[in-house]
């Protein structure tokens, strides 16, 4: 999760040791983080979103843009709309951009072979996908979590459609989306 306030930037990952496994990858790789970058080491499912990022100088009175990206399926649907109802609490104006799963039926052909093929791999190293939500789902519960202008976009509908047509595996899947919320007010 990285959001941004003024010219702050924090940095909530799910787990300490994918933090870590973060920072000293972008450290050997030669990647400088920005000076302003403050990395929250955050378990989603034991702890709460608000207390981490509040005891490293987060504002929420503050508006945010929050990107929570590649953690939703980890967890358990009790922390997801937990961790959305903390984000919804931020201040109005606040903008959401998070990914999330498709449950099997919503999938395509193609993503329904990459989900087996991915899925158990993901369990077995101790990470399964936990959470799919249809995009009314989780409409709703954006909604309730205090959002609204809820709009959902498929890997398609992000380029333009001729930059779509190839052969190889990079194709577009019906695996996941994206939803970009603002809170209300």
């Amino acid at each position: 999760m990285l959001l941004g306030r003024s010219r702050t930037l924090s940095s909530a990952c799910s787990g300490r040791s994918q933090a870590t496994r973060g920072r000293e990858r972008l450290a050997a790789a030669g990647v400088p983080g920005p000076g302003n970058l403050t990395h929250v080491p955050l378990d989603f499912e034991r702890e709460a979103l608000a207390g981490g990022l509040g005891a490293h100088g987060f504002d929420p009175s503050r508006p945010s843009v929050v990107a929570w990206l590649g953690v939703s399926m980890y967890l358990t649907a009790d922390s997801v709309a937990e961790t959305l109802g903390a984000i919804g609490s931020f201040a109005p104006g606040t903008q959401l951009v998070m990914d999330y799963m498709l449950p099997g039926e919503l999938r395509d052909a193609t993503a329904r072979r990459y989900a087996d093929a991915v899925a158990s791999f993901a369990a077995e190293r101790g990470e399964p996908w936990q959470t799919f939500f249809a995009p009314d789902e989780l409409t709703a519960v954006l909604s309730g979590c205090g959002f609204e202008s809820v709009r959902h976009v498929r890997q398609r509908e992000m380029l333009d459609a001729a930059l779509w047509d190839r052969q190889d595996v990079l194709v577009p899947l019906d695996l996941s989306r994206i939803a970009h919320a603002r809170t209300r007010g």
